[in-house]
């Protein structure tokens, strides 16, 4: 980090050197579901419940958070994305709907000083219940 001080002068202090990881993560439901918009949620409440100890890494005491998480993505059978957005000022309500089987994924990414509770939670991600349906883990990574 570059400081300057008083009179201008620079001064270079050293910062220990964090990492960051980034992941994917691929999903099914054993049902249809019909999720709600701003699907980040519906990504949180997956983690949440598959490690509760991350619950405080999204609400907690962080500034800026350790952790970053995109919505849930619907991955078509011809490999297209579609990602559930509002237009600002919208009051359509919006959903997504998800058949049985049909892959849904989100990425996220996370400080190494919270990998421990973000890889726990992805590890257990298998068999979550959550909108009516259970949520099968068909794949992750991550990398640093």
């Amino acid at each position: 980090m570059l400081i300057s001080d008083v009179i201008g002068v620079r001064r270079l202090f050293e910062t220990s050197p964090r990492n960051y990881y980034f992941g994917y993560v691929k999903l099914i439901p054993d049902k249809d579901v019909l999720l709600p918009p701003f699907t980040g949620k519906v990504v949180k409440s997956l983690l949440i419940k598959a490690n509760p100890s991350i619950e405080e890494v999204f609400s907690g005491r962080y500034t800026p958070k350790p952790i970053h998480i995109s919505t849930l993505i619907k991955i078509e059978s011809n490999n297209r994305h579609i990602y559930l957005w509002k237009r600002y000022g919208s009051r359509q309500e919006i959903t997504m709907r998800l058949g049985i089987g049909q892959t849904a994924m989100f990425y996220i990414g996370f400080a190494e000083d919270i990998a421990h509770k973000v890889i726990d939670a992805l590890m257990n991600l298998n068999d979550i219940e959550l909108f009516n349906a259970k949520w099968s883990l068909i794949e992750y990574g991550v990398e640093k």
